[in-house]
């Protein structure tokens, strides 16, 4: 099965706050790219605004950096040595984001896992001419 795991960051203001600085954000997301393509083969990084209501009812706005990956994830019980478990990525995602929320000063970090129904790698054959699936999850 595979899973699309998504980070939910905001990046705007602190807990308390304060306003996070660029270099700051550059650095969580740097990071995160690399140990989330080290450990599941690759990740993508996008920004947008996101609003919530906040304890005195007032809708907060702030910059949010989103971060996803597609994680294949094993079906067998028990699972071989050489694949995951939803666990495994259960586990690896929040020690990611409770590290993430420390270095942005945050108070959380929503991670979600949409699983995928179907999914091909298409890669060029025959110098572009055609494409070939190469893998179909489902």
């Amino acid at each position: 099965m595979i899973y699309l795991v998504r980070f939910h960051i905001g990046s705007g203001k602190t807990r308390n706050g304060a306003t996070v600085q660029a270099q700051t954000i550059d650095r969580v997301q740097q990071t995160l790219l690399r140990e989330i393509s080290r450990t599941w083969g690759g990740a993508t990084s996008y920004t947008g605004t996101g609003a919530w209501v906040n304890d005195e009812s007032k809708l907060v706005r702030e910059r949010v950096m989103i971060i996803e990956s597609y994680v294949e994830v094993s079906n067998n019980v028990p699972p071989r040595p050489d694949e995951r478990t939803f666990v495994e990525v259960k586990s690896y995602a929040t020690a990611l984001a409770r590290e993430a929320a420390h270095l942005l000063e945050q108070e959380s970090v929503l991670v979600t896992y949409q699983t995928v129904c179907t999914m091909e790698f298409i890669k060029e054959v025959d110098n572009g001419r055609e494409a070939e699936a190469v893998r179909t999850a489902e």
